[in-house]
């Protein structure tokens, strides 16, 4: 259990480099144009969005846990495992949808 939330603890610490996975996913979007990659497209573009939102939570949640004597943030329990699945569809879907696009090119 432990393994899965130690990722996330660089994003907590540094609200700013949840920035690069929503990047990452984007350009897959922009990059993924054929007609036959739309489901990888749209799992991209959530993946970037999902990601998007998260930067702007947890920068919120780090101004505000400046201000408490001792923040405990059980809303990770759920939040985690949301990115950990939707960073890994985005991830399998973009793989898939660049060599499905890249054989509909070459064909």
């Amino acid at each position: 259990m432990k393994t899965l939330y130690y990722p996330i603890n660089w994003f907590i610490e540094r609200p700013y480099l949840a920035i690069l996975p929503m990047l990452i996913f984007g350009f897959c979007y922009f990059g993924l144009r054929s007609g036959s990659a739309t489901v990888a497209r749209r799992i991209a573009l959530t993946a970037a969005i999902l990601w998007l939102l998260y930067a702007i939570y947890e920068w919120r949640m780090l101004l505000w846990s400046r201000t408490v004597s001792a923040p405990i943030r059980v809303d990770l329990l759920l939040i985690a495992p949301v990115l950990c699945l939707t960073t890994v569809a985005g991830l399998v879907a973009s793989i898939a949808g660049f060599f499905r696009t890249s054989s509909t090119r070459n064909a």
